[in-house]
């Protein structure tokens, strides 16, 4: 995910809010810290268009607060 937004250029704030998350939890996922819900995957994997599926989301590890 990281990888997408630096490479397309995106404003990190602008992402989070289209996915209705905070900026501390785009940042979490960005770098894979955290595995998000599968509905934030699917959403996720919709905004990129593909880019970023969510069979490569799913093998983030899960985090112990998750």
């Amino acid at each position: 995910l990281a990888a997408w937004i630096e490479q397309h250029q995106h404003d990190r704030a602008d992402i989070a809010d289209k996915l209705g998350i905070d900026r501390r939890h785009l940042d979490h996922i960005a770098r894979e810290d955290r595995r998000p819900s599968l509905e934030l995957a699917l959403a996720i994997e919709k905004l990129t268009k593909g880019e970023v599926p969510v069979s490569y989301l799913v093998l983030i590890p899960k985090h112990s607060g998750d």
